[in-house]
């Protein structure tokens, strides 16, 4: 289906939607007229009664019930629309853009439904197509999105919950890590500070011990809370940490020239994955990009174990960022 012909099909269903959500709003619309005819029912019937014979019939039973009636179907027909949306949005955030030969519903709404899904799927196709190369990148130093694509591919999403710390790292990896059931991914922008992600999978590994707990940060972040590695050895919850070492603040990379000049700021450098062991966890350097994924396998069969690990990953100072115009 090509892309003009998905845009006619939902302009088609759309128009239909619309016919069903004036009809219910005209059902709305009576009701007011009908509660202040209940309101004024006495006068009402002595007007009506001597000029239609409607005195006995027009009673506020009759009156109820109508109304009744008119409020069920105005709600029927608001639910039949939420409902389809919501599902819309369901087969929205499916990872196959392949759908069902039929939709759901065989009405309107269902060609809506289908037809919103074709489209949402045919733009992230085409989105996905510009990141495809990216996310499998043999550059060196290793791609920032290189790391992302492996934990997308790796991962055994039910049983793992991952999280990203700030700036940089959040940026990258928010568009493209899918969450396929509740709580798999904790993703919490920027209400907290540098070095959150430790903490916050410390406290997750405690609350749910049956989990693959990672945190993705920077060597920025990491200056922060490192130290709390040794608190996720000492209170039993192996955690993994995945520190992307590329020795600056990516999120900054032009950012306070006077204070780079003349005092380094944002540079830093360090053996992150010895400083993990000095702290009691497994430290594993990753410096080639095919060896990304035998570090996550490792990482997860150490978990099992017990054992909390850090992967320090030689990244590159990536800048690019899926961001909509």
């Amino acid at each position: 289906m090509t892309k003009s012909s998905i845009k006619r099909e939902v302009a088609l269903a759309g128009q239909q939607v619309r016919r069903k959500v004036i009809f219910a709003f005209a059902l709305c619309s009576v009701i007011p007229l009908l509660l202040l005819t209940y309101a004024f029912h006495a006068p009402v019937r002595e007007f009506l009664g001597p000029i239609v014979g409607l005195k006995d019939s027009v009673s506020v039973p009759a009156l109820l019930a109508f109304t009744a009636l008119l409020m069920a179907g105005g709600a029927f027909i608001v639910w039949d629309i939420a409902t389809a949306l919501s599902r819309a949005a369901e087969l929205s955030n499916e990872q196959s853009p392949e759908l069902p030969a039929e939709p759901a519903r065989q009405d309107e709404i269902g060609t809506l439904m289908s037809s919103f899904a074709r489209m949402l799927a045919t733009i992230k196709q085409q989105w996905m197509s510009e990141w495809t190369d990216i996310l499998r990148s043999n550059d060196v130093p290793i791609n920032t999105y290189r790391v992302i694509g492996e934990l997308e591919r790796i991962l055994d999403k039910e049983n793992s919950i991952v999280t990203h710390d700030a700036g940089a790292p959040r940026d990258s990896i928010m568009p493209f890590y899918t969450a396929t059931i509740p709580h798999s991914y904790i993703g919490w922008g920027k209400t907290t500070h540098l070095g959150y992600g430790i903490p916050l999978m410390i406290g997750t590994k405690l609350a749910k011990p049956d989990k693959f707990c990672l945190n993705f940060m920077g060597d920025g972040a990491f200056g922060m809370s490192g130290l709390d590695i040794e608190t996720s050895v000492r209170a039993g919850a192996p955690i993994t940490t995945i520190v992307l070492n590329n020795g600056d603040m990516a999120t900054y990379p032009g950012g306070y020239p006077t204070a780079r000049e003349l005092f380094n700021v944002t540079k830093m450098t360090g053996d992150y994955a010895k400083l993990a062991e000095g702290m009691g966890a497994v430290g594993i350097t990753v410096t080639r990009p095919g060896d990304v994924a035998p570090a996550l396998r490792k990482a997860q069969e150490l978990n099992a174990e017990g054992k909390t690990v850090l992967i320090d990953i030689h990244s590159n100072m990536e800048s690019r960022k899926s961001r909509g115009e």
